[in-house]
């Protein structure tokens, strides 16, 4: 609608995409007020309801596994809780890294993980990756429910467990594998403009889609919540302004 003296590059009428950083929070609004560098010109290939789903997940899985995992072709990773917004973007960016993929999830989310490139996808029920024989360079807890003790056994000698979600325990088992192996890391994402141009060319490129399993009216955010607080959303929720 306007642009700020001295923001160079924008022009009021873009069409961009974005996320809030640092403590701003977030809203469902019809306006607001957004720093230049936490947004991007828009994927050419998706509307503005699809483009919506794909900044904070897929800027994720990219911060998680390409900055604190270093994950490069070859490496075996294993996303546990792969069919949720993150998850699935994980699976993507992943396969992108050059990374063999296994994944947990519901038996109903199989065959949407192996669509997405997933090689191996198990049903969390019926198999616990964790405790079988395979040994993995990363193991990326995005449900977090899992543990560095629980992967320690899973992972290679220099392995890395790395996980979305904020608890003491994550805070413990960094500080205690500062130099030790293997490691605990916690990802928080940033806004940053150079990834999100970079996720915008890999969507027009079809190497990355976001899922998108609910579109909510504004008036229908208490909904929308609820949807995403009950953990059983395939992909992303998404709120229609207007």
């Amino acid at each position: 609608a306007e642009v700020g003296a001295g923001v160079p590059g924008i022009a009021p009428g873009a069409a961009l995409f974005g996320m809030l950083g640092g403590f701003q929070g977030g809203a469902c609004a019809e306006y607001l007020v957004v720093r230049s560098g936490d947004c991007a010109p828009k994927p050419a290939s998706l509307d503005f309801e699809r483009a919506a789903a794909v900044p904070l997940a897929a800027s994720t899985a990219l911060q998680a596994l390409r900055d604190v995992a270093g994950v490069r072709g070859g490496m075996r990773v294993l996303v546990n809780g792969a069919s949720g917004g993150v998850g699935l973007f994980a699976i993507q960016v992943a396969k992108i890294l050059g990374a063999h993929v296994t994944t947990t999830s519901s038996a109903g989310n199989l065959e949407l993980c192996r669509s997405l490139g997933a090689d191996v996808a198990l049903d969390y029920r019926a198999a616990d990756p964790l405790a079988g024989p395979d040994r993995f360079d990363v193991v990326f807890d995005i449900f977090g429910n899992r543990s560095l003790a629980e992967a320690r056994r899973a992972l290679a000698d220099r392995g890395l467990f790395v996980t979305t979600v904020p608890k003491p325990r994550i805070f413990l088992d960094t500080a205690r594998t500062l130099v030790t192996w293997p490691r605990a890391r916690m990802v928080s994402v940033r806004p940053r403009s150079a990834d999100l141009r970079l996720i915008a060319t890999l969507v027009d490129e079809g190497k990355l889609a976001p899922v998108v399993e609910h579109v909510f009216p504004l008036e229908q955010i208490v909904a929308a919540d609820e949807q995403v607080g009950s953990k059983h959303t395939r992909g992303k929720v998404v709120v229609r302004i207007g």
